[in-house]
């Protein structure tokens, strides 16, 4: 069970999903709000940009559900 982000992970919730509370490096630090809200935005993130053309997951795609494995781990 991994619950440890990378840093490519914290700056892309923080740039790309736009979360701007303190992100600790280790997800079980984060509050019930903050895993919310990362769940919500990186979910719809993945629906929106997860897959190209042909289905395939593209570099959100890969990054969101990467964050959310995280988060399903907690």
């Amino acid at each position: 069970m991994n619950t440890k982000f990378s840093e490519k992970q914290i700056k892309y919730i923080k740039d790309v999903l736009n979360e701007k509370s303190s992100i600790s490096m280790d997800a079980s630090n984060l509050s019930d709000e903050q895993v919310c809200s990362i769940f919500d935005k990186a979910t719809v993130r993945l629906m929106e940009h997860g897959f190209d053309e042909e289905y395939e997951p593209t570099y959100d795609g890969t990054m969101c559900e990467s964050i959310l494995d995280i988060l399903g781990d907690l």
